[in-house]
């Protein structure tokens, strides 16, 4: 049975989530162009972090086809994590339990996005830290902090969740040239398109 989790690219190439049967896995996350199907995760195949998927949700595709997803996981180092994929070997983005930047550590992920760089924006909650979430773009090397509730915002005030730490589950934006980005109740961020080192200098030398 096909789920209703679908995307499409701007090529007509769509990234869908299913039920099986008659099989060893129960859910799988795939991805067809119309002449050719492949197979981005698997509950049958255990995640880079060891153990098994228990959910497979979220996704978000690319111009290049890549695919990025929300999972729960049980067994392995992590119990939630951010993957890319495009029909081999998965890519973590960001992991619960893994160190966030700006401090603290991931806890859980809302939903991800993917640009045509292959780049991810996720917003997340954080534990043993000062802020409780935040959005942060990562490329599967390479992860920055964009915004931590509680820090500075651009322009005076400060980033803040009113509706209790919820906002993190809220859709988010991350365009093509990796330049705007956004979730409701946080303020407009611009990410200039740059390299990850040069971003995260850049970060610092504003502080």
């Amino acid at each position: 049975m096909i789920s209703t989790q679908r995307v499409v690219n701007d090529h007509s190439v769509i990234a869908y989530g299913a039920i099986i049967n008659d099989s060893t896995a129960t859910q799988g996350i795939f991805r067809t162009d119309g002449t050719e199907s492949v197979a981005i995760a698997r509950d049958d195949v255990s995640p880079p972090t060891g153990g098994t998927f228990l959910l497979l949700d979220n996704l978000s595709i690319n111009e290049r086809g890549q695919v990025s997803f929300f999972s729960a996981m049980t067994g392995g180092s992590a119990d939630f994590g951010v993957f890319r994929g495009e029909g081999g070997e998965l890519t973590p983005i960001f992991l619960s339990n893994q160190p966030a930047p700006g401090g603290a550590s991931f806890n859980d992920f809302g939903n991800p996005v993917i640009n045509r760089h292959g780049q991810v924006a996720s917003a997340a909650s954080l534990t043993n830290g000062g802020s409780h979430e935040g959005i942060f773009v990562g490329d599967g090397t390479n992860a920055i902090e964009i915004a931590l509730e509680g820090q500075p915002a651009p322009k005076g005030g400060v980033y803040s969740d009113p509706r209790g730490r919820l906002t993190f589950r809220l859709p988010i934006k991350l365009n093509d040239r990796g330049e705007s980005f956004s979730i409701p109740l946080w303020q407009t961020v611009r990410v200039p398109p740059a390299s990850f080192s040069e971003m995260e200098s850049k970060r610092k030398l504003s502080r």
